[in-house]
Protein backbone atom coordinates (compact mmCIF):
# COMPACT_ATOMS: atom_id res chain seq x y z
CA UNK A 1 0.00 0.00 0.00
CA UNK A 2 2.80 2.27 0.71
CA UNK A 3 4.47 1.85 -2.94
CA UNK A 4 1.00 2.63 -4.70
CA UNK A 5 0.12 5.77 -2.35
CA UNK A 6 4.03 7.08 -3.05
CA UNK A 7 3.05 6.52 -7.07
CA UNK A 8 0.20 8.77 -6.34
CA UNK A 9 1.87 11.54 -5.07
CA UNK A 10 4.29 11.84 -7.05
CA UNK A 11 1.81 11.41 -9.97
CA UNK A 12 0.10 14.31 -8.62
CA UNK A 13 3.27 16.01 -8.32
CA UNK A 14 4.69 16.06 -11.11
CA UNK A 15 1.47 17.16 -12.96
CA UNK A 16 0.84 13.22 -14.39
CA UNK A 17 4.08 13.89 -16.63
CA UNK A 18 6.92 12.40 -17.55
CA UNK A 19 9.38 14.65 -15.58
CA UNK A 20 12.81 14.61 -18.67
CA UNK A 21 10.44 15.05 -21.57
CA UNK A 22 6.51 16.42 -20.48
CA UNK A 23 4.87 13.37 -21.92
CA UNK A 24 1.76 13.34 -20.28
CA UNK A 25 0.28 9.54 -19.00
CA UNK A 26 -2.97 8.46 -19.54
CA UNK A 27 -2.43 5.33 -17.69
CA UNK A 28 -0.34 5.02 -14.87
CA UNK A 29 1.05 1.75 -16.14
CA UNK A 30 2.84 3.75 -18.51
CA UNK A 31 5.40 5.73 -15.87
CA UNK A 32 8.08 4.67 -14.18
CA UNK A 33 9.59 6.00 -11.31
CA UNK A 34 13.66 7.75 -11.85
CA UNK A 35 16.18 8.69 -9.12
CA UNK A 36 17.48 11.61 -10.26
CA UNK A 37 20.15 10.94 -8.32
CA UNK A 38 21.09 6.59 -9.35
CA UNK A 39 21.06 4.26 -6.84
CA UNK A 40 24.75 3.02 -7.69
CA UNK A 41 26.07 6.69 -7.08
CA UNK A 42 24.00 8.13 -4.05
CA UNK A 43 25.70 8.00 -0.70
CA UNK A 44 24.86 5.46 1.48
CA UNK A 45 21.40 5.91 3.43
CA UNK A 46 20.61 9.32 1.09
CA UNK A 47 17.18 8.98 -0.09
CA UNK A 48 17.46 11.18 -3.11
CA UNK A 49 14.71 12.43 -5.29
CA UNK A 50 12.42 10.33 -7.47
CA UNK A 51 10.20 11.55 -10.23
CA UNK A 52 7.94 10.39 -13.19
CA UNK A 53 9.71 9.34 -16.12
CA UNK A 54 8.46 7.42 -19.40
CA UNK A 55 9.90 4.38 -19.82
CA UNK A 56 12.25 5.74 -22.89
CA UNK A 57 13.39 8.83 -20.70
CA UNK A 58 13.92 6.38 -17.82
CA UNK A 59 16.08 3.57 -20.33
CA UNK A 60 18.00 6.85 -22.24
CA UNK A 61 19.19 8.05 -18.45
CA UNK A 62 20.17 4.68 -17.08
CA UNK A 63 22.69 5.66 -14.51
CA UNK A 64 23.49 9.06 -15.84
CA UNK A 65 25.23 11.35 -12.94
CA UNK A 66 23.38 14.48 -12.75
CA UNK A 67 26.10 16.61 -14.37
CA UNK A 68 25.46 14.42 -18.02
CA UNK A 69 21.97 15.54 -17.46
CA UNK A 70 22.53 19.18 -16.91
CA UNK A 71 25.41 18.90 -19.75
CA UNK A 72 22.65 17.41 -22.10
CA UNK A 73 20.00 20.24 -20.96
CA UNK A 74 21.79 22.80 -21.75
CA UNK A 75 22.22 23.74 -18.32
CA UNK A 76 25.90 25.05 -16.87
CA UNK A 77 27.24 22.78 -14.33
CA UNK A 78 27.46 24.46 -10.77
CA UNK A 79 30.44 24.49 -9.87
CA UNK A 80 30.80 21.58 -6.22
CA UNK A 81 27.76 19.67 -7.97
CA UNK A 82 28.90 16.58 -6.27
CA UNK A 83 29.37 18.05 -2.82
CA UNK A 84 25.15 18.72 -2.74
CA UNK A 85 23.00 16.54 -0.92
CA UNK A 86 20.45 14.39 -3.23
CA UNK A 87 17.32 16.40 -2.31
CA UNK A 88 19.69 19.70 -3.29
CA UNK A 89 20.53 18.04 -6.82
CA UNK A 90 16.79 17.17 -7.29
CA UNK A 91 15.53 20.85 -6.62
CA UNK A 92 18.18 21.78 -8.52
CA UNK A 93 16.51 19.73 -11.42
CA UNK A 94 13.15 20.83 -11.15
CA UNK A 95 14.15 24.63 -11.68
CA UNK A 96 16.43 23.73 -14.54
CA UNK A 97 15.84 20.46 -16.30
CA UNK A 98 11.89 19.78 -15.65
CA UNK A 99 10.30 18.90 -19.50
CA UNK A 100 13.74 19.76 -21.87
CA UNK A 101 13.91 17.01 -23.12
CA UNK A 102 12.20 14.81 -26.65
CA UNK A 103 11.65 11.25 -25.38
CA UNK A 104 15.43 8.99 -25.12
CA UNK A 105 16.91 12.42 -23.28
CA UNK A 106 17.51 14.45 -26.64
CA UNK A 107 17.58 18.12 -26.11
CA UNK A 108 14.07 19.59 -27.06
CA UNK A 109 14.51 21.54 -30.22
CA UNK A 110 13.55 25.11 -29.30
Amino acid sequence: MGRLFQRRRILRRDGNSCFYCGMIFLREAQMTLDHVVPICIRPKGASGGVVLACEPCNQAKGAMPPADVLALAGVPVPPGLGDLEPEQIHELFVATVRGRFEAGLRPRAE
